[in-house]
Order: structure tokens, then sequence, then C-alpha cells
């Protein structure tokens, strides 16, 4: 309480009433004799005002004030709780006055305090506190009805996803077909060759029967955990890089492509990482994501092609070892496609009387060390793979770069009604090596 509560006058009859304690009552003498500890002050306080008007660190201000005056200087600290008298013990753990008549404290009467301190007994208890609008957890059971919602909000985002793993791609005329697999073009790269990337989009936008599968890493994007690379790497912010590829792609390629997957790089991008499912939504093309299957009907025939961007097994010694993987894990396509290695490899199998390819895009970044270190090919190579289609039945031409490919292409799409096949056929041969045309 405040000096208006407690005067001087009855903090020295307080004061001489725990002198006078300390002498008469053996209760409170402890040591050897030595006078009480502060928690008795607290208990005369209590006496005078219940419910602890009296703080314990103000009790204790007070015992510093006795002791300074003398007469307990020697006072152990050792002094422990239980040696103290049941009802000082009451007092100093519920804050609360001892049950039962209070006893005299000599020299001091209820007159001695102001009115609203001698009054304080007779007052009524403070009801406990109460909270009308406490927020509380919800009864056991919620968590069924959180799911339902979760469930609710996974289908409405699943609706949102245009990732697709097989695609099926229909070709409805009869000539042959091909198919051009080219990823890691890294525009805004510091290696890379921007000059041949826009020679490779001439001559794609002009070639008739040629469906481009985008392999990923469009960009060279180092971002997040990687920027520190990209301050080395970049000839362009990584946003006009994202803004590069999708004016270059619409503009350059919208009647070309056929597919788009998602490389690591992509990927890098944050807060951007879907701008290659938005922009194969805006061409109206599948997106496979990281990798799945193009079921490709060519005329009358089906092929299936296994595409990622990169797959598990690669190795620096056997460059074919995780396209002969990824063949085994998608049952033997008759075509499996990486990239991500920067160097062009290709193999030919055959799996009874049906021919396989397994092959592996180049990279438009020429000068790279990633390509050197983990795939071990020494010169750059920017080779993108062709397939060429039959139409009527099971059959494919393979070529290392789609360039070398174009000549057939156009050979035997524009003889195709004179001569609907590339096989064995003598007649045709003997006229072809006769002619010459």
């Amino acid at each position: 309480m405040a000096n208006q509560t407690w005067s001087p006058a009855l903090l020295a009859k307080v004061s001489a009433a725990v002198d006078a304690e300390n002498a008469v009552n053996p209760h409170y003498q402890q040591n050897g004799g030595t006078p009480m500890k502060w928690p008795f002050v607290a208990l005369l306080c209590d006496w005078v005002q219940p419910g602890g008007a009296w703080t314990p660190k103000r009790c204790k201000d007070r015992y510093l004030d006795l002791r300074k005056s003398g007469g307990i200087d020697g006072l152990a600290a050792s002094v422990e709780w239980p040696t103290l008298p049941a009802a000082v013990r009451d007092v100093m753990a519920t804050n609360e006055a001892p049950a039962g008549p209070r006893p005299a404290i000599p020299g001091v009467t209820v007159d001695d305090f102001p009115v609203s301190v001698a009054t304080a007994s007779a007052q009524p208890a403070v009801p406990a506190v109460q909270f009308p609008d406490l927020k509380t957890k919800p009864a056991p059971g919620w968590a069924s009805g959180y799911l339902d919602a979760i469930i609710q909000a996974q289908s409405v985002m699943h609706d949102q996803d245009t990732t697709q793993t097989t695609v099926p791609v229909v070709i409805p005329e009869l000539p042959p077909y091909a198919t051009t697999f080219s990823g890691d073009w890294h525009i805004g790269g510091r290696g890379t060759d921007h000059r041949l990337l826009k020679e490779y989009f001439y001559l794609w936008r002009r070639l008739k029967g040629n469906g481009v599968i985008g392999m990923g890493d469009y960009g060279e994007l180092f971002l997040g955990k990687l920027a520190a690379i990209g301050v080395q790497e970049h000839v362009m912010p990584p946003d006009m890089q994202i803004a590069a590829c999708r004016d270059l792609i619409e503009s350059e390629l919208r009647e070309s492509l056929i597919a788009l997957l998602l490389g690591n790089h992509d990927g890098f991008t944050g807060i951007y990482a879907n701008f290659v499912q938005e922009l194969a939504a805006r061409l109206k093309i599948p997106f496979l994501g990281r990798g799945g299957e193009i079921h490709l009907t060519v005329g009358q025939v089906l092929y299936r092609i296994a595409a990622w961007h990169r797959y598990p097994g690669a190795g620096a010694v056997n460059k074919g070892n995780n396209q002969r993987r990824a063949s085994v894990d998608h049952n033997g396509p008759d075509v499996t496609a990486l990239a991500h290695l920067h160097h062009q490899y290709g193999e030919l199998s055959r799996n009874g009387e049906v021919d396989q390819v397994r092959c592996r895009s180049g990279a438009l970044k020429v000068s790279d060390d990633h390509s050197r270190d983990a795939a071990g090919n020494i010169f750059p190579d920017t080779r993108m793979p062709m397939v060429i289609f039959h139409p009527s039945r099971k059959s494919m031409l393979y070529f290392d770069d789609f360039r070398t490919g174009i000549e057939p292409l156009m050979y035997f799409r524009k003889r195709w009604h004179r001569h609907p096949d590339w096989l064995t056929d003598p007649k045709w041969l003997d006229h072809l090596i006769e002619t010459g045309d």
C-alpha cells in the first residue's frame, strides 16, 4: 500500500511490535536467538490488511530497513521455510491470513489504521475473473472435417495443374512425320550460342512434317541458392530471360512444338517456376513436367516415346546408361529421349522385329564447364536428334542431328504418293539407282 495507508507512526508501531515479538516469542527465534527474517513482516501486514496489500518485495525491503537499524546482522542465510511457524508458512504460500482469531500485536490496535484498512476484512470476496468470449480448441474429432476441406482444396489444385505423365499426340496425315528432341538452350547464358539458336528456330519454323519436343532448360536462370553462379554466367537478368523464352517460343515455335518438358534450370526460378507450364497452356500443347510418355500416332501407327529432361543412372564412362535404364523402366518404348548432359548421344537396338531408339539431345551452351565435368565431353555438342516415323507400319529412321535428317524427310514426304515406303522394294531401288530420282 502507499504511504497514505501506512503512516510513519504506524510503521514505527509495527517495527516495535516486530522487535517485541522477537524478544518474547520463541517460535520466531532462530540460530541461537537471532531475530526473525522478513516473512514475519508479511504476516503482520496481512494481519492488518488481508489480501497481500504489501507485496513480498515491499516486506523484504522493510526487513532490510530493520536490519540496517541493528539487531539482525548475524542472521544466517540458510534458514529454511519449515522452521517458520505454520501460520507464517500459510501466509507466504497462499498470501492469505491464517484461520482463526488474529493474535494481538503489542502496542497496535485497529484504531491505529485508516478506515479502508480497518474494514478490509469485512469486504466481500472478489469473484473469480471471467472470460465470456474466450476462444477454445474444437472438440476431438475435428481432423476428419479438416481433411475433407483439404481434399476439396486438392481437387481444385489438381484442376489447375495441367501436368500430364502420359500424353496422346495424333498426326493424322499419311506422309512420314519427324520429331526433333531439343533442349538445354540456356537463353541468357554467357556461354550460349544465341546465333545458332536463332538458326534452329528459323529451320523448325519453316520445316513441314516435323514436331519439336522441348526437353527443358530453356533459360540459364541460376536463381535461389545458385544465384552466385548466375552473377558470372548470365548475360541478361533472370526476368528478361523468362520474358525472352516466352516471346521466342510463342512467336517462333507456336506451330512447331508438340510438347514441353521442365528442366532443372527452369525449376530454379522461384515464383516463376510455373512459366513453362503456363506457356504450354497458352500454346495449347501438352506439358509433361519433368518427364513422361508421349503416345504419338502417325498415320495408322502408334509410337511410344519416353521423354525426360534427366534420368537417374548417368555416368561419364557409360554415356548411354541412364537412357537404357529409362527404356527398361518404361517397358521398352520405341524411342527414349533424354537431355541435361549437354552432349548428343544415340543408340539403336532391336527388340524382336521392332527397332528401338535411345537418344540424348545436345545443348546450345557451347562454353560449358558442367558438361565437361559431369559428362566428360571435351567439345561442345549442339546436335539435336531427329526420328522419322513411318505412317503405315512400325519403322523409324534416326539421325544424330536434325539438320542431316531434313533432306531425307523432305524426300520421303514429297515422293510418298509414288512410293509409300523406304525399305527394300527391288523395283524402286532399281529405279532409284538408274535415274537418281
